[in-house]
């Protein structure tokens, strides 16, 4: 049997502002509080030169900025049953955003007396792509074996892109059009400024994981995954990474009868590894250079230092915990024990400005956390109309 099935979600806002955006650390460009001028100005000031050009009756009449957000958020998959224990699934999944700000200053803007009023026009648009292939196998053998897995294949793909531009001189009658800029050429004294970005990465992953249950009482499971990510370089590119657990449900033995109650008693322990790639961007190994002009001569300079010998953070957890339940579950206690040691931590080192650099991407320390975490959780009333649940949480832990 073959079933199918689609999810979409589309979303599109347009936004108009009557004061300054925000610079790259949040804060204002211009003015803080907006209604100060009510208590600091004077009745007799004139308010289009009041406070240094720009207060909020000069912004509402001169300064103009509007934002448009498009979303789309969609994804589509395929089930394929190929027996009643054996199930493939195909799942291609988008997440799309386009974003446009325009930014108008009236040259008739007491600070438009030089660029006689401007006009700025920033896009931005993201695109990340997923796309998940999985075999999914569950069965039970003579109804004391269970089994369970998946061995799955995953791509991930994301660019994300920006253009932004700025022209001057504009024409009083068409402010509000790109075409009511002046100099386009750049041969005026306020030539236009233009500039963009572009970034991309990509993962793939292979995964297999799985599950054995015998008698309703010992579960042993392991998993195993492969991830390759384009942020590093050569045989750093992949990293394998893997886990081993137990558990043992000791309230289904048979021993445990005597107990009535005791609903639920496990005892659990497991240790696995993973990896982190987000300290770093997506060309954080390369070198980087940034286009430049000296003397009337275009070129180019180094401006980021690369790091090739940069690889996956890992991450090593041992786990060792408990869980009960009680009282027709009305008591609820879990306790766990860990210890996870971190490796190759992705940081920025200190190096000698000699280099020309004050910095540079490097894999260097590692952290060890160990901790024990404890939750309570119970029902002291339940009746047919009223039910009382409290709970508390102790986490007590370490860091070297």
């Amino acid at each position: 049997m073959i079933d199918f099935g689609l999810s979409t979600s589309i979303g599109y806002s347009d936004s108009k502002f009557a004061d300054p955006d925000y610079d790259e650390s949040g804060n204002r460009q211009s003015w803080m509080n907006p209604w100060f001028t009510t208590y600091l100005a004077y009745p007799y000031e004139n308010p289009d030169e009041w406070f240094n050009g720009d207060n909020p009756t000069l912004l509402t009449k001169y300064l103009h900025r509007k934002k448009g957000l498009l979303r789309l958020v969609g994804s589509a998959y395929v089930n394929v049953n190929i027996t009643d224990w054996l199930r493939f699934k195909t799942n291609f999944g988008m997440d799309y955003y386009g974003r446009k700000t325009t930014t108008t200053l009236d040259r008739e803007h007491p600070k438009a007396v030089s660029n006689h009023g401007y006009m700025s026009q920033a896009t931005s648009d993201m695109r990340r792509y997923t796309w998940t292939n999985t075999l999914n196998m569950m069965k039970t053998f003579n109804d004391i074996h269970s089994l369970s897995g998946v061995v799955g294949f995953e791509l991930y793909d994301g660019v994300y892109s920006g253009f932004n531009q700025t022209g001057y001189d504009l024409d009083p009658f068409m402010s509000d059009s790109p075409a009511g800029i002046g100099d386009k050429t750049g041969s005026s004294d306020n030539p236009p400024t233009i500039g963009g970005s572009k970034t991309h990465s990509n993962l793939m992953s292979f995964f297999t994981q799985w599950n054995y249950t015998l008698k309703d009482r010992y579960n042993f499971s392991a998993s195993v995954r492969y991830d390759e990510s384009s942020k590093f370089l050569g045989s750093n590119k992949g990293a394998a990474f893997w886990s081993a657990g137990v558990a043992w449900t000791i309230s289904n033995e048979d021993f445990m009868s005597r107990f009535e109650k005791i609903n639920q008693l496990k005892l659990r322990a497991s240790y696995g590894t993973t990896g982190n790639q987000d300290g770093i961007s997506d060309f954080g190994s390369f070198n980087g250079y940034t286009k430049t002009s000296y003397n009337g001569q275009s070129g180019y300079y180094h401006s980021i230092l690369g790091n090739a010998d940069l690889k996956w953070e890992t991450s090593g957890q041992f786990d060792l915990g408990m869980d009960l339940r009680m009282f027709d579950n009305r008591l609820n206690v879990s306790a766990d024990f860990y210890i996870k040691n971190t490796q190759d931590l992705l940081m920025d080192k200190k190096i000698s400005q000699t280099s020309g650099f004050s910095e540079i991407k490097t894999n260097a320390g590692s952290i060890r956390n160990t901790g024990i975490e404890l939750s309570i959780s119970g029902t002291p009333v339940r009746t047919a109309d009223f039910e009382w649940n409290i709970g508390a949480n102790i986490n007590v832990s370490s860091t070297n």
